[in-house]
């Protein structure tokens, strides 16, 4: 009877080693499989934009939206054909977006001279390309007889041969709120257009009209709290071409050419940027806009 019952118990602890055994190599299986499962994983491609997850975590691009920063390229053509950065909707920063400037055959890498006037209308070549959208290569790009730049201080349009009011009115023209809390600023636009945080991040907000991007909002760091002046020598822009500004009794810095306007609060530099639209002037709503931007107290 005792070496039955002994029998018994070897089997029985026989069989809790088996099954231990088992269970443990079952946890080594789910593990390795889980290491694998979560490698192939970063190897994906969800947004179909040429970019692995892994890729996109390593530039902090959104894996899940093929265009992260909304300038019509996706990420992939950003990173390995033009080599602009995914997350700027601007990356040489001369008003234009990314996208527009490969469409019209210009570099998004490279701001044009700011002193060429190939056609000797007086117009620099560069407002000619990115503001006012006409030739510079023709003084007179409608062919009315009246040259761009006339035309230009006269407000009338210089792509129309009819004398139409080439500015944008006000009048009868209603603002919403946007407020960001986490950088703590605020500012109006206009009813009938759209604002979007770009990626789930608050860093970029963008106001949209019918799907375009015409005013863009940038938070960046400034970890030295540098003056706007010293961060931007930092980055190798130059501050020659921006004028002092005051608005709402904060000190800012406005491009020459009206579409980049620079604020400073602590470690941040904020960047309001304006991109024309072909055949709309928005610049008096962007200066409006501009007007009503305050910092949260």
């Amino acid at each position: 009877m005792n070496k039955i019952k002994l029998i018994f118990n070897q089997q029985k602890g026989f069989l809790k080693l088996i099954v231990f055994i088992i269970l443990g190599l079952f946890f080594i299986l789910l593990v390795c499989f889980y290491l694998v499962f979560e490698k192939w994983q970063l190897k994906g491609n969800l947004d179909n934009d040429s970019l692995t997850i892994e890729e996109e975590k390593s530039l902090g691009t959104d894996p899940k939206r093929i265009d992260t920063d909304g300038d019509g390229l996706n990420d992939g053509e950003e990173v390995k054909i033009y080599h602009t950065d995914p997350k700027r909707i601007d990356t040489d920063g001369d008003g234009l977006n990314d996208g527009e400037e490969i469409v019209s055959g210009h570099s998004p890498l490279e701001v044009p001279s700011e002193e060429l006037d190939i056609d000797k209308d007086n117009l620099i070549d560069y407002f000619e390309i990115y503001i006012y959208k006409t030739s510079p290569e023709n003084p007179d790009t409608d062919g009315d007889g009246i040259s761009d730049k006339e035309e230009i201080e006269k407000e009338q349009n210089p792509l129309e041969k009819e004398e139409k009011i080439f500015s944008f009115s006000l009048e009868n023209l209603s603002f919403n709120e946007f407020v960001n809390p986490l950088y703590k600023y605020k500012i109006k636009y206009p009813k009938d257009w759209q604002s979007d945080i770009l990626y789930g991040q608050p860093e970029t907000v963008s106001f949209k009209y019918l799907d375009h991007i015409v005013v863009s909002i940038e938070v960046l760091k400034n970890p030295k709290k540098l003056t706007l002046s010293e961060w931007l020598k930092s980055r190798s822009e130059e501050s020659k071409n921006l004028k002092e500004i005051l608005i709402n009794k904060l000190k800012g810095l406005k491009s020459f050419q009206k579409n980049k306007v620079y604020f400073s609060k602590g470690d941040r530099i904020f960047i309001l940027n304006y991109f024309p639209l072909e055949g709309k002037d928005y610049q008096v709503i962007f200066d409006q806009m501009i007007n009503s931007f305050k910092f949260l107290i």
